[in-house]
C-alpha cells in the first residue's frame, strides 16, 4: 500500500501531514528521546505500548513507552519518570486525534488500491469480490 500511497503524496500531504502538525516542544521531546537515546521503559504484561523509531539515513533509533499506568511503583521512583510519564501523555493525545481523514480509502485511488492490495487480504476479497481477483 505504501507505494499507492507515494503515488498521491499531495493529497497524503494536504490531508494528513499539513492539518495535524506536531509542535515545536513536543517535536524537540521526540528528538530528544530518540537521539539522545534515552533508555526505553517497557513493562511485560500491559497493553498501551507506544513504540518509535527513526532512521536517520545510517541507523535506527528506537524508544519504547509502556503506559505510564503499566509502571511498578519501583520504576516510579526513578527521578526521570517524571519527565517519561509527561512525554508519554504528550505522545498519547497526539495520537488519538481524529485522523478520519487521513484514511488510505480519501486518497483518490481507492479502487486501485483495493485491486492492486486485495489478493493480499482476505477480507478485501470476501468485502470488495468485484474488485478482487
Amino acid at each position: 500500500m505504501g507505494t499507492f500511497i507515494k503515488e498521491k503524496s499531495e493529497i497524503v500531504d494536504e490531508l494528513c501531514m499539513k492539518k495535524k502538525s506536531i509542535s515545536k516542544s513536543l517535536f524537540e521531546k521526540i528528538k530528544s528521546f530518540l537521539l539522545d537515546e534515552k533508555e526505553s521503559v517497557l513493562t511485560f504484561y500491559c497493553f498501551g505500548d507506544l513504540n518509535m523509531t527513526y532512521y536517520d539515513g545510517e541507523r535506527n533509533y528506537y524508544f519504547d513507552m509502556s503506559k505510564p499506568s503499566c509502571l511498578d511503583e519501583n520504576i516510579k521512583k526513578d527521578p526521570r519518570i517524571p519527565e517519561y510519564i509527561e512525554f508519554y501523555n504528550e505522545m498519547a493525545a497526539f495520537i488519538k486525534q481524529d485522523f478520519s481523514a487521513c484514511r488510505w480509502d480519501n486518497f483518490g485511488n481507492r479502487e486501485k488500491m483495493i485491486r492492486e492490495c486485495g489478493k493480499f487480504n482476505w477480507r478485501w476479497k470476501q468485502k470488495y469480490p468485484d474488485l478482487v481477483e
